[in-house]
């Protein structure tokens, strides 16, 4: 087994103009896990370049590609998350785990996970999407 960390630019595609600040910086949002869940998808796009990530992102982003934001994979590893590289579908990566959150009343995970999730969205580079 590899225990290789991955490295190098991964994007997370955002579907939603909310998740985006006037600024057009991202909110932390855009990085949440869903509900129940404690991974999110990214994508390994560091070979990419720009109109083939923009292409990837359209392929499998629904309903509607907005934006992306791009980061560095060492800077995920100094928040305490891992990056698991499933290439399911093509250059698809699992970033987590995020804190597990058991019940409405989990005030603790969530404002861990909201942390994280600050912290992501800091160190990312917000992009929007443009038709060509």
């Amino acid at each position: 087994m590899n225990s290789k960390k991955p490295t190098g630019r991964f994007t997370r595609f955002i579907n939603e103009d909310s998740k985006f600040f006037a600024n057009g910086r991202v909110k932390p949002r855009a990085f949440y896990p869903k509900r129940g869940e404690t991974d999110i998808s990214v994508y390994l796009t560091e070979s990419l370049i720009e109109s083939d990530i923009w292409e990837l992102g359209n392929q499998h982003i629904k309903p509607t590609l907005v934006g992306r934001a791009d980061f560095d994979a060492y800077k995920v590893y100094d928040v305490g998350l891992s990056i698991i590289v499933d290439n399911s579908p093509m250059w698809h990566a699992a970033l987590g785990p995020f804190p597990k959150v058991t019940s409405e009343s989990d005030r603790e995970a969530k404002e861990m996970r909201s942390h994280i999730a600050a912290q992501l969205a800091e160190m990312s580079n917000a992009k929007r999407y443009t038709c060509p």
